[in-house]
């Protein structure tokens, strides 16, 4: 048997401890990797829509903040806000079968260009399309019987992303935004 030489040995351990660190290294990794992944994003059931109640009380918060009104000018914006929210929501009702109306318009045009399957599936698109109009919140009360819903939008409502508007303005502070 041939005799290994003392520097052999040390390239053969040393290269034997770096291979058994590095195969460590990489399973501590494999494993460690999906301990550290971020946990995939949580569906998140959509907010129904603000009440007329909802609606009017943030409309005068909204006012009074951003004119910051005092208490007596709020005592005098508070009936036209009223009225402003019964004018809404009477406007509503009113165009509420003119959207039906459009619906069914839409789904009764398609109606002739497709074929048997498609035309159940059209039909499906209409009576979910129906159902929403009554019910905004699937499968919820129709809005009239929602009352105040405690999981309404944040005062001054909802609107789009910061990145997709196209206004420059600070609304909150009723003052364009500097561009720099």
């Amino acid at each position: 048997m041939k005799k290994i030489s003392a520097a052999n040995k040390n390239i053969i351990i040393t290269t034997a401890l770096a291979l058994v660190i590095f195969f460590s290294g990489a399973v501590a990794g494999y494993f460690s990797g999906s301990l550290l992944r971020p946990a995939p994003p949580r569906k998140r059931r959509p907010m129904p829509p603000p009440t007329p109640k909802k609606i009017k009380s943030m409309m005068l918060e909204r006012i009074e903040r951003r004119l910051q009104l005092t208490p007596d000018q709020s005592k005098k914006v508070a009936p036209l806000v009223n009225q402003w929210s019964t004018t809404m929501e009477a406007l509503r009702k009113q165009n509420a079968p003119k959207y039906v109306e459009t619906f069914n318009t839409l789904f009764d045009s398609i109606a002739p260009i497709v074929n048997k399957e498609q035309l159940a599936k059209l039909e499906k698109m209409k009576s979910e399309a129906m159902e929403h109009h009554k019910n905004p919140m699937r499968g919820g009360p129709p809005r009239e019987q929602m009352g105040d819903h405690p999981n309404g939008p944040p005062p001054g409502g909802m609107g789009p992303p910061p990145s997709q508007m196209s206004d420059t303005r600070d609304f909150d502070n009723d003052s364009p935004k500097d561009k720099n």
